[in-house]
């Protein structure tokens, strides 16, 4: 599985089961994050969504802002990414999203 992961840019080179136990307790945290999450109300301050351009085969959300608009004040600007949701922040992907945020920032 380990090998699969890295062929796949799954898995940095020097990442171990440690690695791989950390990132199931991060998963395991945002997916209940997700089911637990109700905004009180809509936000004024500015949403920007980053997606991968890669469809992952387990991301099952089909809206282009993923249901973001209904909690923000103003339409959500949405910056695709290089690579899928897991492999986003992963060289050489993580590059783009830097230059992204830079300029918001």
């Amino acid at each position: 599985m380990k090998v699969d992961l890295k062929k796949q840019n799954l898995l940095p080179e020097n990442g171990g089961v440690d690695y791989l136990s950390h990132l199931l307790n991060v998963y395991r945290a945002q997916s209940q994050m997700v089911q637990n999450y109700f905004p009180l109300c809509n936000h004024s301050y500015p949403i920007t969504l980053f997606r991968a351009k890669e469809q992952a085969k387990d991301v099952l959300l089909s809206d282009e802002d993923w249901g973001w608009n209904k909690y923000a004040s103003r339409p959500v600007p949405i910056h695709y990414v290089s690579g899928t949701h897991y492999t986003m922040m992963n060289p050489p992907h993580v590059e783009k999203l830097a230059e992204y945020l830079n300029t918001m920032l």
